[in-house]
């Protein structure tokens, strides 16, 4: 499958993805309306336990819009929401993607909907070398999304 072709299919799944944190998780309503407009990606941003999923643009942080490019680039994903917490370990913006393999689609929606459970790569702005894929839980809370583990 031609690239340009893959990138328009994970774009809508995305915008699947998105209106499901929308209903599911009461993510404020720009974050659907922006993307669908220019693809414009937010982060929620976990300060400490009160100021939580406080949303930003990505296009603030220019460091945050090329590790999103690079990573997109070398493992043909999709991303579309960050998330970032700054822990004992670094600053980690945790990316929720939409992967290239879509037999697999159906399955990590219903896992995000049933359990609140998604597919997404950490990135330790900090150490990159403790960057890694895996399955990350949210939550929504302030109009973004929390990272619970």
């Amino acid at each position: 499958m031609e690239n340009k072709e893959l990138k328009e299919k994970q774009k809508k799944e995305a915008i699947e993805r998105l209106k499901i944190l929308q209903r599911e998780y009461k993510v404020h309503p720009n974050v659907l309306t922006e993307f669908r407009a220019n693809e414009t990606i937010y982060y929620s941003e976990t300060l400490n336990k009160f100021f939580c999923g406080v949303l930003y643009w990505l296009a603030n942080k220019q460091e945050f819009v090329d590790e999103v490019r690079k990573i997109e680039e070398k493992q043909n994903i999709f991303v579309y929401h960050c998330i970032l917490n700054h822990t004992e370990f670094g600053d980690l913006l945790t990316m929720l993607y939409v992967s290239s393999d879509e037999e697999y689609w159906q399955y990590e929606r219903k896992q995000l909907i049933d359990d609140g459970i998604i597919n997404a790569y950490v990135c330790n702005l900090d150490d990159k070398y403790f960057s890694e894929f895996g399955g990350v839980k949210i939550n929504g809370k302030n109009g973004g999304l929390v990272r619970e583990y």
